[in-house]
């Protein structure tokens, strides 16, 4: 299966505090890969079907993620990530900085030493 990509820039960047840069989607081949690598600005990956690893390399570090969850990448951090074999990962991403960022990844609890988002469930309105 040949990956399907969709990739898409912002030509705005009159906002300092937080802005986005770039913003994509795609569905991966079996054991599609990027880096090892480093980026100049964060870049977020939301994975919404399949699974795969993501690696910070110099910590040895590797999260097995699946549907549901995501993966911080900080600048100048060297990573990699890969799909699965048998099940693929699709995921959307969104390339950001500003001077608040690490404000706003922090209330949304992520940092570098905490790179992995786990969507929890909506909390019912009424409980039975």
């Amino acid at each position: 299966m040949a990956p399907k990509v969709e990739f898409y820039l912002f030509d705005n960047q009159s906002y300092i505090d937080f802005f986005p840069l770039q913003f994509g989607r795609e569905e991966c081949s079996p054991l599609h890969s990027f880096g090892p690598a480093a980026r100049k600005h964060y870049l977020f990956h939301f994975i919404t079907a399949g699974k795969g690893t993501f690696y910070i390399s110099g910590k040895d570090k590797a999260y097995q993620l699946s549907q549901g969850q995501g993966f911080l990448i900080c600048p100048d951090l060297i990573c990699s990530y890969e799909a699965d074999e048998k099940d693929p990962w699709t995921y959307m991403w969104i390339e950001f900085d500003g001077l608040k960022t690490e404000h706003f990844l922090r209330t949304a609890g992520l940092s570098k030493t905490q790179p992995i988002f786990t969507q929890t469930a909506p909390a019912m309105e009424n409980p039975v």
